[in-house]
């Protein structure tokens, strides 16, 4: 099953307000467009990409399905971030909710949403504020 959009995000700082980001859905004809703006990324931020994203773009990228796409780039999945590699942990909803009050609105529906939900948890973690790191509060040592 192919995803019917994907929306590779161009974030050139870390500026607070989401309206000055550029969030670009791609469809239909577009899609081999944005997967090849992703295999050449910088970085690649995802929540569990490596289980999900990654391996549903590779059949777009002429790979055999349930391999990963290979990109050029740094890929950081925060959902390893927060529950580590180890530990399933919990869902981008339930997580972003541990650090939030609310969900942020949308306009491009759940795709939207989703991408700026990860983006305010890479955030929380490139300022130290994530709430969980690793399945453990900041500084607890693992067992």
């Amino acid at each position: 099953m192919h995803p019917r959009a994907i929306a590779p995000v161009e974030w050139t700082s870390l500026e607070s307000s989401p309206c000055r980001r550029r969030y670009r859905p791609y469809r239909g004809r577009a899609i081999p467009y944005a997967v090849n703006r992703l295999v050449n990324a910088e970085v690649i931020v995802s929540y569990n990409g490596n289980h999900r994203d990654l391996l549903d773009l590779a059949p777009l990228a002429g790979l055999p399905a349930g391999r990963l796409i290979e990109i050029r780039g740094g890929h950081i999945d925060m959902r390893e971030v927060c529950w580590s590699k180890d530990i399933w942990g919990s869902d981008l909803v339930s997580t972003y909710l541990m650090h939030f009050k609310r969900l942020p609105p949308t306009y491009e529906g759940s795709n939207r949403r989703d991408v700026l939900m990860t983006y305010h948890l890479w955030k929380r973690w490139k300022d130290g504020r994530l709430k969980v790191v690793d399945g453990r509060p900041p500084g607890v040592p693992p067992p």
